[in-house]
């Protein structure tokens, strides 16, 4: 069996469209659709519910895309393993950060590491959590920077470095230069929107300093509650290596047990890459420090 027809198939089933699973694909909607009439003649079940509005998976499809999601990952493995035995320093790497630490990460990451492994292509992914343990077990990545703790059954980890996080507060807000968790207490907690970590993070800290409601603004970026903090709209956390100069906004530093998250790099306990990325988290904690 072509592994192309597994590939039309998963594309159909995660858009419920012949017409974007085509254009996605790279072949015309009458093509894919014969394609797909093949692979349900070799396998001898409907895969689909077609209907003029929209295309279901059957019961039996359902359970064909679960496995054709995994031959898919075996397949890119084989071929990654055949490769490594020409040059285990070759090939790509698909790597994956949050969003509120890609941008202070992968600038300086990526840079040296391009110039220790230079017959390595590497392709950067900015996503949530989620999406990125998903992608990670799915195969899609080779590994992900992620705050912990993180578990999931088909992935382990390494610890990175600690990253402490400062408090933003507009620049007119009576606070100590160096503060402590209590000096919270009565102030507004801004928060990132649902499925970003570092909303999990401020939390935490939310209950220890018995902070007022946190106001939600569903933003998707530290830089927009950044802006809000300079209108004078509540504080918030900021991790150290994330901060940007804005007027009207200080950061203030915790004189006792800061808060922070801890940075891990993560990978398939399957991977054929875990020795390299072993010796990349070695190059990360030189740069970056326990």
């Amino acid at each position: 069996m072509n592994t192309r027809l597994l590939e039309y198939f998963i594309a159909v089933a995660e858009h419920r469209s012949f017409r974007k699973a085509a254009d996605i694909c790279g072949v015309s909607q009458p093509a894919l659709s014969i394609q797909l009439k093949k692979l349900e003649e070799i396998l001898g079940v409907d895969l689909f519910e077609r209907t003029n509005k929209s295309v279901m998976l059957t019961e039996a499809g359902k359970e064909v895309l679960s496995s054709s999601r995994q031959l898919l990952t075996d397949v890119e493995t084989l071929k990654k393993r055949a490769q490594l035995f020409s040059d285990p320093y070759s090939g790509e790497i698909h790597i994956g950060a949050f969003p509120t630490l890609a941008p202070s990460l992968f600038p300086r990451l990526i840079p040296e590491l391009a110039s220790t492994y230079p017959n390595i292509k590497f392709h950067l992914v900015e996503e949530k959590t989620e999406d990125l343990l998903e992608m990670l077990a799915d195969g899609k990545l080779d590994a992900a920077f992620l705050a912990e703790p993180e578990e999931h059954p088909l992935i382990m980890s390494q610890t990175l470095y600690t990253e402490h996080f400062l408090l933003a507060a507009p620049e007119k807000m009576q606070l100590p230069n160096e503060i402590s968790i209590k000096d919270l207490k009565g102030h507004n907690l801004m928060l990132l929107a649902e499925g970003h970590c570092l909303r999990d993070q401020a939390l935490e800290v939310c209950e220890m300093a018995e902070l007022n409601d946190a106001v939600d603004y569903s933003a998707s970026s530290l830089i927009t509650l950044l802006h809000m903090v300079q209108l004078g709209n509540g504080i918030t956390l900021v991790p150290e290596r994330s901060i940007t100069k804005i007027k009207g906004v200080k950061y203030l530093k915790f004189k006792k047990n800061p808060p922070g998250r801890r940075i891990a790099i993560f990978w398939r306990k399957s991977s054929v890459r875990e020795d390299l990325l072993l010796e990349i988290a070695d190059d990360i904690k030189r740069e970056f420090g326990q």
